[in-house]
């Protein structure tokens, strides 16, 4: 498992953008608020691009969770809060 926080206030916009590549297996994407809750999650088979933007409604640490079952492959991510 793969865990990557970005800390943002209350009222920013978070936006993920993502190029997954996934040679074998399957990837699971978890986007997590500081209380836990689930902002986004998305399961990728296959090679593509996802886009995530959402408005902090909370301050503190927000969790992007990356978890495979034997995966192969890459997964990047740009943040942009604003």
């Amino acid at each position: 498992m793969r865990t990557e926080t970005v800390k943002v206030q209350a009222g920013q916009t978070i936006e993920l953008s993502c190029e997954v590549t996934v040679d074998k297996g399957v990837l699971r994407a978890e986007f997590l608020a500081p209380d836990g809750e689930q902002v986004w999650s998305e399961t990728f088979e296959e090679d593509r691009n996802a886009f995530v933007s959402t408005r902090a409604e909370e301050s503190g640490r927000y969790i992007l969770r990356l978890q495979g079952d034997r995966t192969g492959g890459s997964f990047d991510v740009v943040w942009d809060i604003s």
